[in-house]
Order: structure tokens, then C-alpha cells, then sequence
């Protein structure tokens, strides 16, 4: 069965990888077979706020159980997050999921390498306007006319960040986004937890010294963002750094 961007990418990188415990943060419908329900690997939790998920509640409460909860799975191998793309909710939940993620697990983060500024726009000038006519009736309008169809956030911000944040061990890839594959029109970003004995800890180390604020600028980083971060296609990301 062919599934729904990325959950194919997915398998593949368990399958690659061995990986056991699964988190899916933000589409986890147990009842898809076409998404979370498809997953294959050994230990699967999903958690929605909406969605038949294991924990239906938000991303934050969950974090918050797993530090009070003794009977929830506390590690995990492979985590993908779909849960919210303003600054502050990727940000959130990467750190957060950095934390869960065990040596040699990878995070999976939709939406990560826009196709042009306009996806980029502050997020009131791409929700829908709120009417009120005077018979009470509620409609909505466009406010610049692209809406939320046109506006995907700020994960690609977050993930310079966390490669080039020297209090963590992560190496970062992003799969660029390719108008000929709609699942991955606007790249995926892969959060791959470095062990400490790896040898790329010291290319790391060396890379710190890099990093810019101008590397923020979604301008600067569209311009210069292959010199900024590893970007590569699939082929090339299952043949080079599919595994340590």
C-alpha cells in the first residue's frame, strides 16, 4: 500500500536504521492506514489533539506527562513532528523531542525548506478574517487572499539553529523540497542525534564557529542556505547519510 508523504519516508528510515519506538507528534491517527496507522515498527505512539491518537492532547501536555508518568515510554528512536510551524511551537518541540531521542535517532520535521518568501509571511497576515454580519451570522474572508494554503512556518529557522547550537549533538539534513513530488514540496528536515564517540562530533565542533545571524534571513539563507546547512535529494540522503 502506497501511503501519504512522508510515512513511506518514514518506514524506509526505520527500516534502515532498525529503529523500535516511534512518536508521532501532530498526525498520529491510529485509524489511517494510509498515515500513522501504516508505520511498521515495533512500538508506535501518536498523540493529537483531534485525532484517534494514544494521547489525544497537546504536544506540550504530553512532554509534560512523560516527566510524571513512570508507565509512559520515555525514549524513543524516531520521532516525527507535525504539530504546529510557528517559531515558537517548532522550536518547542524540537528541543523537546531532543531530549526523548536516544544516540542515532533522527527527528523528522515536515515543512522545512520553503519555495519562496511569501511562505513566510507573519502568520496574522495568513489566518482568515472573522466577519460578524448584523443577523449574527459568522463568515470568513481571505485576508490577503492566500490564507493558511500559502503560509507554512518557520521550521527551517529552527533547524539552522539546532545545527549550529553548540550545547547540542545533532547533525542536520534537509531534503529539499521538489514541485514534482507534492509530499515533499517544501522539503523535510532530518535531526539525526550524534553519539559521542562518533566522528563527526569534532567536524561539529569546528562548525560552531561558523554560524551567522544572517543565517536567519530567510532571504540570506535562501540565497546561501546549500554553504549553510546539508541539502540534499532522497537518493542522495538514503546513499549518504542514512546511516552513521
Amino acid at each position: 500500500m502506497s501511503l501519504h508523504h512522508p510515512y513511506n519516508f518514514i518506514n524506509d528510515v526505520i527500516k534502515a536504521n532498525s529503529y523500535t519506538h516511534y512518536l508521532d507528534l501532530g498526525s498520529g491517527n491510529n485509524k489511517n492506514a494510509k498515515a500513522h496507522g501504516g508505520v511498521s515498527c515495533e512500538n508506535k505512539v501518536s498523540v493529537d489533539v483531534e485525532k484517534n491518537s494514544n494521547y489525544k492532547m497537546h504536544f506540550r501536555d504530553f512532554f509534560t506527562l512523560l516527566k510524571t508518568d513512570e508507565n509512559i515510554e520515555k525514549e524513543y528512536d524516531c520521532i516525527y513532528r507535525d504539530s504546529g510551524y510557528t517559531y515558537e511551537n517548532v522550536k518547542e518541540t524540537m528541543y523537546e523531542s531532543y531530549d526523548i531521542l536516544v544516540e542515532n535517532g533522527v527527528i523528522i520535521c515536515n515543512f522545512s525548506d520553503p519555495q519562496s518568501q511569501e511562505f513566510q509571511r507573519p502568520i496574522e497576515f495568513s489566518q482568515e478574517e472573522i466577519l460578524e454580519s448584523e443577523n449574527g451570522k459568522v463568515g470568513y474572508r481571505k485576508k490577503d487572499g492566500w490564507g493558511m494554503d500559502k503560509w507554512i512556518g518557520h521550521a527551517w529557522k529552527v533547524l539552522v539553529e539546532m545545527h549550529y547550537d553548540s550545547s547540542i549533538l545533532v547533525d542536520v539534513v534537509i531534503i529539499h523540497g521538489d514541485e514534482h513530488d507534492g509530499g515533499i514540496r517544501h522539503g523535510l528536515g532530518i535531526v539525526r542525534k550524534i553519539p559521542q564517540n562518533n566522528n563527526l562530533v569534532n567536524v561539529k565542533k569546528k562548525l560552531y564557529d561558523r554560524f551567522s545571524t544572517d543565517f536567519l534571513s530567510f532571504k540570506y539563507y535562501k540565497e546561501h542556505k546549500n554553504n549553510i546547512m546539508n541539502v540534499v535529494d532522497k537518493d542522495t540522503f538514503f546513499n549518504d547519510y542514512i546511516l552513521y
